[in-house]
């Protein structure tokens, strides 16, 4: 007998929503998916759970990041809105300009693993090494930063302060354009005035998902916990990457660790390779990272992702990646996941030790304004998820993430749909008319050139179908074959 399904869905509050708007890759996603979700009332059967940002302390942060980095990135800049301006990209640029200049700046694998030592491989079965390697004394002098305290329980020391520079310590741009460079915090991941507190909400909003769940574990049920404000899949663990500057995933995955679930089965659905969590635990034969993602080496941020990367040491063969070529339909999708999570969650860990996390990335759906690199839609990409992932047959816990995706209209109605399906799978008797886009909707407007219908001409299957698939049946028969050779358990 399955048991119940209950539901958790992050609960942003209008300074949140305030704050993650203004994130420069995604500017007001997080409020006009959070009005669209009201405006049908689609919260009512869930259970809500509260961000609390005043949880996340330095320590924490650096339980998976580098103590000068995290130092950086979370010091407070009255003066940001001037640097700002000389070092963003624009509010206006274009997102391929910022994955193009990304590419130009980076060498595949330059984050230095966390456990590089084969003693350290043994010594560490979860594949977790948190020491931060000396750097020479030049860098220490130049990056020796204070930072806003995160919590009233972590205060620098004083030699901290005292010695502590920043930004507006450097007199050229040369210089400033030197240190913003070595964290990577400019062309896709410039700093922006809210990014401390966008920060200790991304992380606390993805560690209290997960706190819910565990919680929840407990009851007797299937917990099912969202948070589409997370999903920051590339951060690395001494620099940011890819519109990411902390991986809340890891750190999300760190935390369900440290409870009962002994062993976690990661799944990317992005359109870029999960990258930053596939090096976190690139160790850990307990952490399974599956990425399904578009790949063309060399060519295709973040330039890595091929089926022969599959971790090292005790993580060999945990590290499962699926590159895929252009133009991925609802079908081809719908076969790969049934052919290799499937299995997978049949294989991997016993019915009480293991969770799922999931990222949703949308930038593979095929109306994202940006990359149009797949054909999937979101009825189809949906229906997927919940037959093959969250209803699994080990009824598995499940923490859903957000991740890319540059259409905010886009986002709102998978968000929308995702709940709206999930929602009937915990009560049959839940289901919500999505037909128009309710008139009290504060973002309506945007909904119009669609005659604010919810599925509208430029979201439906039938023009989904129009892209040719590029994936032969043979090249996906050859990539699962390779990846079921494995024989993860």
């Amino acid at each position: 007998m399955r048991k119940p399904v209950v539901i958790g869905l992050i609960d942003p509050t209008p300074q949140v929503l305030e704050i993650t708007d203004n994130l420069p890759s995604n500017e007001l996603r997080s409020s006009i998916t959070h009005s669209l979700i009201t405006s049908y009332n689609l919260q009512e059967s869930c259970d809500m759970i509260a961000i609390r940002r005043g949880k996340v302390t330095r320590k924490l942060l650096q339980s998976f990041h580098d103590k000068k980095y995290i130092r950086f990135l979370m010091k407070s800049r009255p003066q940001l809105e001037e640097d700002y301006n000389d070092y963003k990209l624009g509010n206006k640029r274009n997102i391929n300009d910022g994955w193009e200049s990304c590419r130009k700046i980076r060498k595949i694998g330059n984050a230095r693993p966390l456990s590089s030592k084969e003693d350290e491989q043994k010594k560490d079965e979860e594949g977790m090494n948190n020491e931060t390697p000396d750097e020479d004394k030049q860098d220490e002098d130049k990056l020796a930063l204070s930072e806003e305290d995160l919590s009233s329980e972590d205060e620098p020391s004083s030699s901290e302060s005292e010695n502590s520079i920043d930004l507006n310590d450097y007199s050229t741009n040369d210089e400033k354009h030197q240190i913003l460079e070595k964290y990577s915090l400019i062309y896709d991941c410039p700093l922006f005035p809210t990014l401390p507190d966008y920060i200790k909400i991304v992380t606390s909003s993805t560690i209290e998902s997960c706190k819910w769940l565990v919680k929840q574990s407990t009851n007797n049920c299937q917990p099912i916990a969202i948070n589409w404000l997370g999903g920051r899949h590339h951060a690395k663990r001494a620099k940011a990457s890819g519109f990411c500057y902390v991986n809340d995933i890891v750190l999300g995955i760190q935390y369900l660790r440290t409870t009962k679930y002994k062993k976690v089965i990661y799944i990317d659905l992005d359109l870029h390779y999960g990258d930053g969590v596939a090096e976190a635990f690139k160790y850990s034969n307990k952490v399974v990272t599956v990425s399904f993602h578009y790949h063309d080496a060399g060519l295709f941020f973040p330039f890595c992702g091929s089926v022969e990367e599959r971790g090292q040491g005790n993580g060999e063969n945990y590290c499962v990646n699926i590159p895929l070529k252009q133009g991925l339909s609802n079908g081809n999708f719908e076969k790969l996941v049934k052919s290799i999570i499937t299995p997978l969650i049949e294989e991997f860990g016993g019915v009480n030790d293991c969770v799922i996390v999931l990222q949703c990335g949308l930038d593979g759906l095929f109306n994202d304004q940006h990359f149009k690199k797949w054909n999937l839609s979101i009825d189809g990409m949906v229906s997927t998820i919940i037959k093959h992932i969250v209803t699994n047959e080990k009824q598995f816990p499940v923490v859903l993430l957000g991740g890319g995706g540059y259409s905010n209209t886009n986002s709102s109605r998978f968000w929308c749909f995702m709940l709206k399906e999930l929602s009937k799978v915990s009560n049959p008797l839940n289901n919500v008319d999505l037909t128009n886009i309710p008139m009290e909707e504060k973002f309506l407007d945007l909904y119009e050139n669609e005659s604010h219908l919810f599925w509208g001409v430029n979201n439906s299957l039938q023009k989904a179908s129009m892209r040719k698939d590029l994936n032969s049946t043979e090249y996906l028969q050859e990539i699962v074959k390779i990846i079921r050779d494995r024989n993860i358990k």
